[in-house]
This record gives C-alpha cells, structure tokens and sequence, in this order.
C-alpha cells in the first residue's frame, strides 16, 4: 500500500460508527499510523463529545497507533459559520498542516471496509471497496 498514514473525519453523529470503522481498518489495513479528527463544534448538547469521543476510541483500540487532533486545531476555523459537512471539507484541505508524512488514505467515520482495499496503491479506492454504515443510536 502506497500510504503513510491513515485519516479519520469524525463527529457527534459518527460516535458508533467510527468504532466499525476502526475494526475494518484494523482488519484490512492493520500496521498504518492513524490520524483521527474529531469535530469539536456545535456540541452543545454534548459538551463532553471530543474527550468522550477520544476515551471510547482508545478504550477501544489500545493497540494502535493513534494521533488525535480537533476541528478546532485549524487556524480560522471557529470563523466557519456554515457547519458540518462543508467545516469537514474545510478540514481536508489543510490536512498538510497537522498530519505527518505525503500519502494519507482519508476516510470518513461512516465508512467501514469489506474487504482489502486493493486499489490504496493507485490512490483511490473504487466505490466497490468501501460501504457506508448506517446505525441508528441513542445517548442518555
């Protein structure tokens, strides 16, 4: 695989699906350093989100190599008035700012693998190598 470091892009909504995320990176993609971005705005009804987010994480997965960064890391970016999925693409973006290395697989946290990526190599992966993951939660 031609990649250095793998790239997560998470959120409030992505707090259970991230961990089938990690198992299928852990399955099919195990040994690469990972990156994980948590959004850390509009929490207010989870003021507690991005360290609980960070726990579950590694209470889930002590063996990996993880580095966690927030949404909030991003100079500018409590300037973005327009949330959500435009602040991630934001985030993409300047990626070069915060993560190591030249080569990175990023991958949203609804996104769970079902079988080895083989295409990483060319830098890209074809639609037929990923499936999103929907689960419906509740917090309390």
């Amino acid at each position: 695989m031609n990649i250095d470091r793998i790239v997560l892009t998470t959120f409030a909504g992505y707090y259970y699906t991230q961990i089938l995320c990690l198992r299928s990176i852990q399955k099919y993609a195990a040994g690469f350093p990972i990156d994980i971005i948590i959004d850390d705005f509009d929490i207010q009804h989870w003021p507690s989100y991005p360290e609980d987010c960070q726990q579950y994480i590694l209470d889930n997965f002590p063996d990996l190599d993880i580095t966690f960064h927030w949404f909030s890391d991003f100079a500018g970016m409590e300037q973005v008035k327009t949330g959500g999925w435009f602040r991630q693409q934001l985030v993409k973006l300047h990626l070069d700012r915060f993560v190591t290395g030249n080569r990175w697989l990023l991958v949203d946290a609804d996104v769970e693998f079902s079988m080895l990526p083989q295409h990483i190599q060319h830098r890209f992966l074809s639609v037929g190598d990923v499936q999103r993951t929907n689960v419906e939660y509740t917090t309390g």
